[in-house]
């Protein structure tokens, strides 16, 4: 009975004599070695018996001569493994060019002009319904200057045997790099002995380039994170109803700290996942004022992401991973007027970092770099109660600008990628209640909608599908406050979001004062 082993196998120059006696073996790939040094597998000479293999991976050389070999007759195409297939049978074939190859090299019409061929094979070259070639890039892309017709030599054999093709089911020729797929028509030269790669030109596939801008979605999404940890900072530092008012009399200086981490799903028309941590820490003055009590802060931020973006459709899962993250300072500032009113705002600016790489798909990977800027403005109104509790209606504007840039991708395609903005409202309101003089609890909700977050570029001057933010997300809360002194206090809190934003986080903020 033949020995069935569903593995890789790679060797150095020949099947091992260690490997001898198996009667059949069944390789999931069948690798030639790297372009360093020709490889050869001999298919009569190790005693192996029967092989077959999903894939023959053959590594062409950035300075070709005389190719890689196979000794003996090679299959492409059929069933591998299936009883009745010929010994040497490969369902495909994977051709890898690595960095520094020159296509011109293997420029050629088959006729002996040019010796250069990607693979050598003694025998002869049967070409099954099925038989699919797939050229690899290592690295960067050598097919941009490809031109529409022209021919690659692929294998050179002593005779090619096409007679099973049927013209429904020719070999199929391709190559995904980047956010393309470049096409090939495979044929027979006209002395019957060399396999050649005809090109047809390149496809753009609109879902990876589409998810090369989710990159810059979630960059977004950590940023408006940052947005709302900051309104959170300053209300629990300044509000001198908060943390038993450790802020409410004369002049105080302080520091004000707050910590938060979220999972969120950011719904594109696709949609983006994302594990965010964002810190925000600076000083803080209160000081009375003639219209009230006046609050300052300066603050540094921060804040990193880890992503994946998804996009979905019939024929094609697209999976992009990535890391956005930013870093910067800005300002703070709220009144508290008489009669429970208030306002506060603040301005931040500084600078972004965000990188894609789509998983199995060769050079669709970048790194970007932009500056952005943004701020907020609130207007509020406190209820109180007698029992000492109290009602907080708000109504909030958020706005971020993130910078655009142009990068290249690692296949060298162009990215151009516009000025990305978020303008965000929120309507809110949220009952506290001190339960005693150090402990106190809160639960509140709002509904925050996104004006815009659209997402916009081209990738080698064609314009990309957009995602974006823009809809309906509802927020809502619940934490408590403990103040051990006077001076001193913790606020722990938990936060939902449901709707264009859906996820849970949770925040840990600090206020001293002095």
């Amino acid at each position: 009975d033949a020995t069935w082993l569903d593995t890789a196998f790679n060797f150095t120059d020949t099947v091992a004599s260690a490997d001898s006696g198996l009667t059949g073996v069944y390789f999931n790939t069948i690798d030639l070695g790297n372009a360093s040094a020709v490889r050869t597998l001999d298919a009569t000479g190790a005693g192996l018996g029967s092989y077959w293999a999903d894939s023959l991976r053959v590594n062409a050389t950035s300075a070709p001569g005389a190719g890689q070999q196979w000794t003996g007759d090679l299959w492409l195409g059929g069933v591998p493994g299936a009883p009745g297939v010929a010994t040497g049978a490969v369902g495909a074939l994977d051709v890898i060019l690595p960095a520094g190859t020159n296509l011109a090299d293997y420029d050629g019409d088959g006729s002996g002009a040019n010796p250069n061929y990607m693979l050598n094979v003694s025998g002869s070259l049967s070409l099954e319904n099925g038989a699919a070639v797939n050229l690899r890039a290592a690295s960067g892309n050598p097919f941009k200057n490809l031109v529409v017709d022209e021919h690659l030599q692929i294998v050179s054999s002593s005779a090619v045997d096409d007679s099973n093709l049927t013209e429904s089911v020719p070999v199929n020729g391709f190559s995904e790099l980047g956010a393309s797929k470049y096409l090939f028509d495979m044929l027979v030269s006209q002395d019957g002995k060399k396999m050649l790669a005809k090109f047809l030109g390149g496809d753009l596939e609109m879902p990876v380039a589409k998810t090369y801008l989710q990159g810059i979605t979630a960059a977004l999404g950590t940023l408006g994170l940052g947005a709302e940890l900051e309104n959170r900072v300053i209300r629990n530092t300044f509000d001198p109803n908060v943390n038993q008012g450790i802020f409410k009399d004369g002049n105080r200086l302080g520091i004000m700290f707050g910590l938060e981490y979220t999972n969120l799903r950011l719904n594109t028309g696709s949609h983006v996942d994302s594990d965010n941590m964002n810190v925000v820490v600076g000083p803080a003055f209160r000081s009375e004022s003639p219209i009230g009590l006046f609050g300052l802060g300066l603050f540094f931020e921060a804040g990193n992401g880890d992503y994946s973006a998804h996009n979905s459709y019939p024929s094609l899962e697209i999976l992009g991973e990535g890391d956005a993250k930013y870093f910067g300072g800005g300002i703070g500032l709220r009144n508290d007027f008489a009669h429970g009113l208030y306002a506060d705002l603040s301005m931040r600016a500084g600078s972004a970092e965000t990188d894609l790489s789509i998983k199995d798909r060769a050079g669709a990977n970048y790194n970007m770099s932009a500056s952005y800027f943004g701020g907020h403005m609130a207007l509020g109104k406190i209820f109180d109660f007698e029992d000492s509790g109290r009602l907080d209606l708000s109504t909030r504007l958020l706005w971020t600008r993130l910078g655009g840039d142009e990068v290249w991708t690692g296949a060298e395609e162009r990215l151009s990628i516009d000025d990305a903005k978020s303008l965000r409202t929120q309507l809110g309101a949220r009952y506290s209640r001190e339960f005693s003089d150090v402990f106190s609890g809160y639960v509140g909700a709002a509904w925050d909608y996104e004006h815009d977050g659209t997402v916009s570029g081209r990738l080698d001057d064609v314009r990309i599908d957009e995602p974006s933010l823009e809809g309906s997300t509802g927020i809502a809360e619940v934490g408590f406050s403990i103040t051990p002194v006077d001076n001193f206090s913790i606020d722990l809190g938990l936060q939902g979001y449901t709707g264009q934003r859906e996820g849970a986080g949770g925040t840990a903020m600090i206020s001293f004062s002095f």
